[in-house]
Protein backbone atom coordinates (compact mmCIF):
# COMPACT_ATOMS: atom_id res chain seq x y z
CA UNK A 1 0.00 0.00 0.00
CA UNK A 2 1.56 2.95 -1.26
CA UNK A 3 -0.13 5.07 1.84
CA UNK A 4 2.46 3.25 4.25
CA UNK A 5 5.25 3.98 1.81
CA UNK A 6 4.39 7.56 1.97
CA UNK A 7 4.89 7.47 5.98
CA UNK A 8 8.20 5.91 5.68
CA UNK A 9 6.12 2.35 7.20
CA UNK A 10 6.00 -0.89 6.43
CA UNK A 11 3.74 -3.50 7.06
CA UNK A 12 3.06 -7.40 6.56
CA UNK A 13 0.71 -8.79 3.75
CA UNK A 14 -1.68 -9.68 6.46
CA UNK A 15 -1.81 -5.93 7.95
CA UNK A 16 -1.56 -4.03 4.48
CA UNK A 17 -4.71 -6.55 3.33
CA UNK A 18 -6.86 -5.40 6.80
CA UNK A 19 -5.72 -1.41 5.80
CA UNK A 20 -7.07 -1.98 1.84
CA UNK A 21 -10.06 -4.04 2.90
CA UNK A 22 -11.05 -0.90 5.70
CA UNK A 23 -10.23 1.03 3.40
CA UNK A 24 -12.49 -0.31 0.43
CA UNK A 25 -15.31 -0.85 3.43
CA UNK A 26 -15.21 2.93 4.11
CA UNK A 27 -15.09 4.16 0.68
CA UNK A 28 -18.18 2.22 0.04
CA UNK A 29 -19.91 3.32 3.04
CA UNK A 30 -18.85 6.85 2.10
CA UNK A 31 -20.79 6.98 -0.92
CA UNK A 32 -23.67 5.07 0.20
CA UNK A 33 -23.82 7.50 2.84
CA UNK A 34 -23.59 5.34 5.47
CA UNK A 35 -20.81 5.96 7.52
CA UNK A 36 -21.93 8.70 9.46
CA UNK A 37 -19.48 9.65 12.28
CA UNK A 38 -17.28 11.06 9.95
CA UNK A 39 -18.92 11.87 6.50
CA UNK A 40 -18.33 15.44 7.63
CA UNK A 41 -14.52 15.18 8.12
CA UNK A 42 -14.29 13.00 4.85
CA UNK A 43 -16.23 15.33 2.51
CA UNK A 44 -13.31 17.20 2.13
CA UNK A 45 -11.25 13.82 0.31
CA UNK A 46 -13.44 13.96 -2.57
CA UNK A 47 -11.12 14.59 -5.53
CA UNK A 48 -9.44 13.03 -8.68
CA UNK A 49 -7.38 10.80 -6.45
CA UNK A 50 -10.24 9.84 -3.66
CA UNK A 51 -9.58 6.67 -3.37
CA UNK A 52 -5.60 7.18 -2.11
CA UNK A 53 -6.74 10.09 -0.43
CA UNK A 54 -8.95 7.80 2.25
CA UNK A 55 -6.23 5.53 1.78
CA UNK A 56 -3.94 7.81 3.47
CA UNK A 57 -6.32 8.87 6.05
CA UNK A 58 -7.22 5.41 6.85
CA UNK A 59 -3.50 4.38 7.19
CA UNK A 60 -2.45 7.67 8.97
CA UNK A 61 -5.47 6.47 11.53
CA UNK A 62 -3.65 3.02 12.37
CA UNK A 63 -0.32 4.57 12.37
CA UNK A 64 -1.08 7.25 14.87
CA UNK A 65 -3.30 4.36 16.79
CA UNK A 66 -0.33 1.88 16.52
CA UNK A 67 2.30 4.55 18.13
CA UNK A 68 -0.16 4.49 21.18
CA UNK A 69 0.70 7.89 21.89
CA UNK A 70 -1.26 9.02 23.98
CA UNK A 71 -2.09 6.02 25.10
CA UNK A 72 -5.39 4.92 24.37
CA UNK A 73 -6.86 2.79 27.44
CA UNK A 74 -9.58 1.66 26.10
CA UNK A 75 -7.78 -0.58 23.72
CA UNK A 76 -8.84 -3.79 25.65
CA UNK A 77 -12.62 -3.14 26.49
CA UNK A 78 -12.64 -2.46 22.06
CA UNK A 79 -10.72 -5.25 20.97
CA UNK A 80 -13.47 -7.24 23.05
CA UNK A 81 -16.09 -5.10 21.43
CA UNK A 82 -14.47 -5.82 17.78
CA UNK A 83 -14.04 -9.37 18.13
CA UNK A 84 -17.54 -9.90 19.13
CA UNK A 85 -19.04 -7.40 16.34
CA UNK A 86 -16.60 -9.14 13.53
CA UNK A 87 -17.47 -12.31 14.51
CA UNK A 88 -20.75 -11.44 13.96
CA UNK A 89 -20.68 -9.65 10.99
CA UNK A 90 -18.10 -11.66 9.01
CA UNK A 91 -19.56 -14.90 10.29
CA UNK A 92 -16.14 -15.94 11.34
CA UNK A 93 -13.40 -15.08 14.32
CA UNK A 94 -11.08 -11.90 13.29
CA UNK A 95 -7.80 -12.49 12.94
CA UNK A 96 -5.10 -11.18 15.36
CA UNK A 97 -3.62 -8.65 13.18
CA UNK A 98 -7.18 -7.77 11.55
CA UNK A 99 -8.59 -6.99 15.54
CA UNK A 100 -5.18 -5.22 15.69
CA UNK A 101 -5.69 -3.05 12.58
CA UNK A 102 -9.31 -2.13 13.54
CA UNK A 103 -8.78 -1.61 17.26
CA UNK A 104 -5.61 0.98 16.23
CA UNK A 105 -7.53 2.42 13.06
CA UNK A 106 -10.44 3.66 15.93
CA UNK A 107 -7.30 5.09 17.89
CA UNK A 108 -6.20 7.10 15.54
CA UNK A 109 -9.62 8.16 14.08
CA UNK A 110 -11.25 9.06 17.28
CA UNK A 111 -8.23 11.56 17.79
CA UNK A 112 -8.74 13.28 14.14
CA UNK A 113 -12.73 13.21 14.17
CA UNK A 114 -13.74 13.53 17.53
CA UNK A 115 -13.24 17.06 19.31
CA UNK A 116 -14.57 15.73 23.42
CA UNK A 117 -14.16 11.53 23.34
CA UNK A 118 -16.61 9.78 24.87
CA UNK A 119 -17.75 6.22 25.26
CA UNK A 120 -20.94 6.53 22.97
CA UNK A 121 -19.15 8.29 20.35
CA UNK A 122 -16.36 5.51 20.76
CA UNK A 123 -18.42 2.99 20.11
CA UNK A 124 -20.41 4.16 17.35
CA UNK A 125 -16.91 4.60 15.13
CA UNK A 126 -15.94 1.22 16.16
CA UNK A 127 -19.14 -0.34 15.31
CA UNK A 128 -18.88 1.52 11.61
CA UNK A 129 -15.63 0.78 11.44
CA UNK A 130 -16.31 -2.70 11.94
CA UNK A 131 -19.21 -2.36 9.32
CA UNK A 132 -16.64 -0.77 6.55
CA UNK A 133 -14.21 -3.75 6.91
CA UNK A 134 -16.69 -6.31 6.58
CA UNK A 135 -18.12 -4.27 3.39
CA UNK A 136 -14.47 -4.26 2.42
CA UNK A 137 -14.10 -7.69 0.86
Amino acid sequence: MTALTRRHETADADTTEALRRLTTGILRQFHTGTFDPVMNALQGLLAFDEKDQFAQRVVDWFLVGRRDSPPFPHRPVMRALLRQSLAEMLGRDATSTELDVLVSALAGAERDLVMAPSPGKRFLIAVKLAEAFTEGA
